[in-house]
């Protein structure tokens, strides 16, 4: 189903397991998934450099499944030192932090983004996205 940005939406499904996630899974989602409409109180990120998300410790089990923005990434790069993603695959990159290199932590792309395919965006960039930690 389309998922409409500004939308609220309702999910019935079951609570399972994922790689160390939690998920809800829908069972039919044409069913499961309601969508209730536009809402005008969208959820706005909470702004933290990467720094500060490596230094958290266990705070960071508080972000899981946050919206959280990352301001200036200085740039970032393919685990394997490929180019920004021409084929709509999922993959791992690193973010560079604009203090030197020092901080990073790995963006997962994935293909439904319709990211990867995309012009490479000019660097520093803002990135902002769910929170999430794999075990």
């Amino acid at each position: 189903m389309e998922i409409v940005f500004g939308h609220q939406y309702t999910i019935v499904g079951k609570v399972t397991h994922n790689g160390g996630m939690v998920e809800l899974r829908p069972e039919n989602p044409a069913v499961d998934v309601i969508d209730e409409g536009e809402v005008y109180n969208v959820p706005y990120p909470i702004e933290i450099d990467i720094a500060s998300l490596l230094s958290a410790g266990e705070l960071l089990e508080l972000l899981e499944g946050v919206l959280v923005r990352c301001s200036y990434i200085d740039t970032i790069a393919y685990e394997g030192n490929d180019p920004w993603p021409a084929n709509a695959e999922n993959d791992a990159y690193k973010l560079i932090s604009d203090d030197g290199g020092i901080s990073q932590l790995i963006l997962l792309l994935d293909k439904d983004t319709d990211i990867p395919g995309m012009a490479e965006p000019s660097w520093p960039q803002h990135i902002t996205g769910i929170f999430g930690q794999y075990d």
